[in-house]
């Protein structure tokens, strides 16, 4: 056998060797550390997801929807903002195919989720 690898093995024996002592005395003698360092984490973790879930706000369900007029059914085009008006109160922001987004006021439009 190659002295080189008997070298070898003796010294990663005693690196893991080595290791697992340090990682036993970490255990014993600072548990309750690492448990209050887990604890805090966990803690954080939920407080985090409750912000998340709470306090971010969500996107407006209606946009993407398709728009049709109220009067004649005429299809308009895809919803894709809504906003206030000083003329015409609240409105949808409605882009129709190839053209421009345009203004309509939110009690002439109907919105459906398919064409």
């Amino acid at each position: 056998m190659n002295e080189y690898y008997l070298i070898g093995g003796i010294i990663i024996g005693a690196v893991l060797a080595g290791g697992a002592l340090i990682m036993w005395l970490a255990s014993k003698f600072f548990f309750r550390f690492i448990r209050q360092i887990v604890i805090v984490l966990l803690i954080g973790v939920a407080g985090a997801g409750f912000y998340v879930y709470r306090m971010v706000p969500r996107g407006n369900p209606a946009i993407g929807k398709h728009a049709f007029l109220k009067e004649n059914g005429k299809y308009l085009g895809v919803v894709e903002a809504s906003g206030e008006d000083n003329r015409r109160g609240e409105v949808w922001l409605i882009r129709p195919p190839g053209r421009y987004p345009v203004m309509y006021s939110k009690a002439r439009v109907v919105l459906k989720d398919k064409r």
